[in-house]
């Protein structure tokens, strides 16, 4: 069974895109098309679960993928295109958050929680003080 698939053009996307895309496709043994095509796959099987999918294929990715793509684009309010475009800058730039950024949910659970500054120090010293009394174990 072969599967069909078309061409999309994905245009308007910050300067250097391209090059970024480029060299972390070699860093990954990929070329930047099979990166982005491998990107928006993954986003795009994610929102299956949506619902049941109409919409028809638009660019070289397998029908089912494009079809999810589509309805995924739609929800948000966006043309295909531009959904696709958000992908590939959130995928690229995805890696260069902050510490603070990455620990942000994180710090707003504990504070909501309630929790105070010692009891999280405990809860700490104890799963380190456990990690390391199993890693001996271990040996």
């Amino acid at each position: 069974m072969s599967t069909q698939t078309e061409t999309i053009e994905i245009t308007g996307l910050p300067a250097g895109t391209k090059i970024a895309l480029e060299e972390i496709g070699r860093n990954k043994g990929k070329s930047a098309e099979d990166l982005l095509r491998e990107m928006i796959e993954v986003e795009v099987l994610a929102a299956r679960s949506l619902g049941e999918i109409l919409a028809p294929p638009l660019s070289g990715l397998p029908a089912e993928v494009l079809q999810a793509l589509v309805e995924k684009a739609k929800e948000m309010g966006l043309t295909p295109e531009e959904y696709a475009r958000r992908l590939v800058e959130n995928g690229l730039f995805a890696q260069e958050r902050t510490f603070d950024e990455i620990l942000a949910p994180f710090r707003r659970e504990v504070e909501e929680s309630g929790v105070t500054d010692e009891e999280l120090d405990s809860l700490f010293t104890r799963a380190r003080r456990d990690y390391y009394r199993e890693e001996k174990e271990r040996v």
